[in-house]
């Protein structure tokens, strides 16, 4: 089944997946009483769709991020926690092949102490999502802006590699995209325990690519989300090593995300579905990156 209140949306997503459509969300609970529920409204209507179906004992998967308040989300993880409730949040960049491989290198050793690195991403958002203006993308209390809706998908994959963020240091700005006032760029210093991790990203660059490279007293690494490549520079090897990664289309990690929840609907878990508690780390961080941004000073996730 399927819910929404567009309802040309209803309509062709369910003509799409041949669902059952509904309009309302309590009567499609009521009417198909489903096994699991998949929450993909803006950001700052994922919890009152989680907790109903916390309340009923329905295991949720909530899109990224978790939510734009901060406490309603820690209260959330203290309502799933008490009724042993099954929730989860979509960070899919978590299922990429490149980062498990990425995650092996960077706990191997091989490049000695972690102690800094440098993610440049970005994309024309505009021909992409041609609606932004007219979608919570324009307005931060709905989880609009560059800060809240692209860089949780790095901020989040990032803790999983290197460990949760504890301090920020972050300037933004809008600079091209039109009809909005949101930031479209972002340039922040995350520290990792006690790797120093640059992010630059943009919302208006010609090409969508994601380029990341890490560097340690033995050794880097660097790799492409879009070319899937992945190489080693060593002091004992003094050459860029490349890795043979298997290219995977976007959509399969996706597949593979949908089968982790499926697992946790079962009852099993999963190494690298997001649960509440990462993704509450990874909105801390997002919003200490507004917080410096806007009064240009560090702040302490």
């Amino acid at each position: 089944a399927v819910c929404d209140t567009n309802r040309e949306s209803l309509v062709s997503v369910a003509g799409d997946f041949s669902a059952t459509p509904f309009h309302d969300f309590d009567e499609g609970i009521k009417a198909f009483a489903p096994n699991a529920i998949i929450v993909a409204t803006p950001a700052h209507l994922h919890l009152g769709f989680g907790r109903e179906a916390i309340k009923q004992g329905i295991p949720v998967l909530l899109e990224k991020p978790i939510s734009v308040d901060l406490e309603d989300a820690r209260h959330f993880a203290k309502e799933v926690s008490e009724s042993n409730g099954r929730a989860a949040v979509a960070f899919v960049y978590r299922f990429h092949e490149i980062f498990h491989l990425l995650k092996e290198i960077l706990h191997s050793g091989q490049l000695g102490e972690l102690h800094q690195g440098i993610l440049t991403t970005g994309q024309p958002f505009d021909l992409l999502r041609p609606s932004y203006a007219s979608t919570y993308f324009a307005n931060h209390q709905t989880g609009g802006g560059a800060i809240q809706d692209a860089l949780p998908h790095f901020v989040n994959v990032m803790e999983m590699l290197l460990g949760p963020a504890e301090w920020v240091q972050a300037a933004a700005g809008h600079c091209v995209l039109e009809d909005v006032t949101v930031e479209d760029s972002v340039s922040a210093i995350i520290g990792h325990g006690g790797v120093r991790m640059t992010y630059v990203l943009n919302q208006f660059q010609s090409p969508n690519e994601s380029m990341l490279a890490i560097h340690g007293s033995l050794g880097s690494v660097r790799c492409s989300l879009q070319s899937y490549e992945i190489a080693v520079h060593s002091r004992s090897r003094p050459e860029w090593v490349s890795t043979a990664v298997t290219s995977m289309p976007h959509a399969e990690a996706f597949n593979r995300q949908a089968k982790a929840f499926l697992k946790l609907v079962d009852g099993e878990a999963d190494l690298f579905l997001c649960g509440i508690p990462e993704a509450i780390q990874t909105l801390k961080c997002c919003q200490a990156v507004l917080e410096s941004a806007h009064s240009r000073e560090r702040v302490f996730v």
